[in-house]
C-alpha cells in the first residue's frame, strides 16, 4: 500500500526569493510521526508567490504512488490590510547594516513576508554594541515600494529591562550613567520624532519586572512589546492601562532569537499610503495593534485605537 503523506506547502516567499533558492515542500510520513521530516524541491513558474500570513491556509492530503502527480491549490485572501490603512511593522529585529548586501537580504526577506517597516536595532551592553548599523536617521533609511529598513538602538540593556528606541537619528548611549534609564529615555525623546519602549513585556522576561514598574513612572515609554514569541500579557498591559498610563500595543519577533522576521507584526494606522514618518507617529499615538495572524477592525465612539 503506497504511504499517505501530507504536504505542507510554503508559500510565504515572493518572486524576488525565488529567483535566488528554490521553492521547498515538507514532508511527513503520517504512519510514522517520528520519522525524520524531509524536503524536496517544487519546480516554481516564474511570477508572484503570495505571503501566506494573508491567505487562508491550504492543507492538500494525498496518496504517493509511482506515477507522477500534479497537484494545484488557490489560495484566497482573507483580507488586505493596506486598503484599510493598516501597514505591518516589526519594532525588534537584530541583523548588521553596514554592508549593502545586508541591506538588500532584509530588504528582500521583508518583501518576500509581506512586512512593510523593519526595525533594524543595533544592539547595546556596558562593554559595547553588536549588530552595527550603516547609520541612522533619516538619510539612512532603505526603501523598495512599500518595504522599508529603518535602524534603532536596544540600548540600554541591563537588569532593570532592556530599552528599545525607534526612529532614531543618533545612536544614545553613555556608559557612565548606563543603569539609569530616565536618563536614557530623556537621550532618546530629546532626536526628533524618536519613540521609546520596553521590550519583552510579554513574557516578563530579560529582568523587565525590576525596572518597568519604577521607569513606567517616569512616563518615558511610548510603548511596550506586547505580543513576542506567540506569547501575549494582556493582563499586565490592561492593569497599567487602567492606572492611566498611555503605552502603545507593539510586537517584535526579536530575530535572530525569533524564528523568522515579521512572526508576530505591529500593525499601525497610517491612511491611504505608507508614510514612514505617520507610521512612527501613529506607533507613539497608540493606533495600533498586534497580532501573528489574526485581524480585529473595531472603533470606539468612531475613534481608533489610541
Amino acid at each position: 500500500m503506497a504511504a499517505q503523506h501530507r504536504l505542507g506547502l510554503w508559500a510565504a516567499m515572493l518572486a524576488a526569493w525565488a529567483t535566488i533558492l528554490p521553492l521547498a515542500a515538507q514532508t511527513t510520513h503520517a504512519a510514522e510521526p517520528q520519522a525524520k521530516i524531509q524536503f524536496r524541491l517544487l519546480d516554481v513558474p516564474s511570477g508572484q508567490l503570495v505571503p501566506a500570513m494573508v491567505y487562508i491556509p491550504v492543507t492538500l492530503v494525498f496518496t504517493v504512488t509511482s506515477e507522477d502527480q500534479q497537484h494545484t491549490l488557490k489560495l484566497e485572501r482573507w483580507v488586505d490590510l493596506p486598503k484599510q490603512g493598516w501597514y505591518s511593522g516589526d519594532v525588534h529585529v537584530h541583523h548588521p547594516t553596514t554592508e549593502k548586501n545586508h541591506r538588500d537580504f532584509l530588504l528582500r526577506y521583508a518583501e518576500a513576508e509581506d512586512l512593510h517597516v523593519v526595525n533594524v536595532l543595533e544592539m547595546g551592553h556596558h562593554r559595547g554594541t553588536d549588530f552595527k548599523q550603516h547609520g541612522f536617521g533619516k538619510k539612512f533609511r532603505e526603501r523598495r515600494g512599500d518595504y522599508c529598513l529603518v535602524s534603532g538602538q536596544e540600548e540600554p540593556r541591563s537588569t532593570f529591562g532592556h530599552i528599545i528606541g525607534l526612529n532614531t537619528s543618533a545612536l544614545a548611549r553613555d556608559v557612565a550613567t548606563y543603569d539609569l534609564y530616565d536618563l536614557a529615555f530623556q537621550r532618546l525623546h530629546a532626536q526628533p520624532d524618536a519613540v521609546v519602549g520596553f521590550g519583552h513585556f510579554s513574557w516578563n522576561g530579560c529582568d523587565l519586572p525590576r525596572g518597568f514598574p519604577w521607569y513606567v513612572t517616569t512616563e518615558g515609554i511610548d510603548f511596550v512589546e506586547l505580543l513576542q514569541f506567540s506569547r501575549i500579557n494582556t493582563l499586565d498591559y490592561y492593569d497599567y492601562l487602567n492606572l492611566g498610563f498611555r503605552l502603545a500595543a507593539a510586537a517584535g519577533s526579536d530575530v535572530p532569537w525569533g524564528s523568522t522576521l515579521g512572526e508576530v507584526r505591529t500593525y499601525v494606522h497610517t491612511g491611504d499610503s505608507l508614510d514612514l514618518d505617520r507610521w512612527f507617529a501613529g506607533l507613539e499615538a497608540g493606533h495600533t495593534f498586534v497580532s501573528n495572524g489574526p485581524a480585529l477592525d473595531f472603533t470606539v465612539d468612531g475613534q481608533l485605537p489610541g
